[in-house]
């Protein structure tokens, strides 16, 4: 008897995430897809996640709540940061591949996880990190990051126990394996083929200078004042589509130190993708 299949697009962060959960749930996956998009049960999944104690009996007591709430039908999650990859902290991937375990008992599970470059994600995650009070420059926030964290071949080496699928984030690097884009990535990751086009901008990154003008603030207003300026920074002050990547601080050493790895990564689980620009 064949089970049924529990879907789990884990992340990473910075990787559209949040566009991904909000077509899923806009479209309502059954008119395209025929499984289930939970989606509230992914947003309770989320609230635990990346700290999943297994320890703690209401965590214990929530995921139980969870899993009786399952059908018995595939099922689909998004939850980006359920890999246990932190950036200031060790990461968690025990913990959460017992939570996977736990939760999922009795579905074949299937996993996406999408990359990117790391040192373009370091500085986006940096970026919206800004929007929520950081008051460390970039060279400070990478110096105290744990590095080693974002060695993308060891999350996947984590996740190969389940039915695991790596993608690269970027168009650019997509098109080499003959997909269009992230979204068709995710469609064709479920089976199926469906195009979607117009993708909305959300949850942009700021501007450079919007961006040292929000750093200043977080010192110099309060908690509230700094996360009202925020608001008004990303509605005024976004990158835009189309604008040119801008140089990050250190990338050149951010690349270096990820690049054995990352070779690794796309020989062994994108071995159809060219990921030179990886390393180069």
């Amino acid at each position: 008897m064949s089970h049924k299949k529990a879907y789990l697009h884990i992340g990473a962060a910075k990787c559209a995430s949040s566009l991904i959960q909000r077509i899923l749930n806009e479209q309502g996956s059954k008119d395209l897809v025929p499984i289930r998009y939970m989606d509230a049960l992914s947003r309770v999944i989320q609230s635990y996640s990346p700290v999943m104690d297994f320890s703690d009996h209401f965590t214990i007591e929530t995921y139980r709540s969870i899993k009786e709430q399952l059908p018995k039908e595939d099922i689909l999650f998004s939850v980006e940061n359920v890999f246990g990859m932190h950036s200031h902290r060790p990461n968690s991937y025990a913990e959460t591949t017992k939570v996977l375990e736990y939760l999922f008992e009795g579905y074949d599970i299937k996993i996406l996880f999408f990359v990117r470059r790391q040192d373009t994600y370091l500085a986006s995650n940096y970026n919206q990190d800004v929007t929520r009070g950081e008051t460390r420059t970039f060279e400070d926030y990478i110096e105290e990051c744990l590095m080693d964290n974002f060695h993308w071949f060891n999350v996947a080496e984590n996740y190969s126990a389940f039915d695991l699928t790596v993608l690269p984030f970027e168009k650019k690097v997509l098109e080499t394996g003959g997909y269009k884009d992230f979204m068709d990535g995710l469609y064709q990751w479920l089976g199926q083929k469906v195009e979607v086009t117009n993708l909305p901008h959300i949850n942009p990154s700021l501007t450079t200078p919007a961006m040292e003008v929000q750093r200043f603030a977080n010192y110099m207003l309060t908690q509230q004042e700094a996360y009202d300026l925020s608001l008004w920074m990303e509605k005024h002050c976004p990158k835009k589509l189309g604008d040119p990547p801008e140089e990050i601080e250190g990338g050149g050493k951010i690349l270096a130190h990820y690049k054995e790895s990352n070779k690794k990564l796309f020989k062994k689980y994108m071995p159809q993708f060219d990921g030179s620009y990886y390393w180069r």
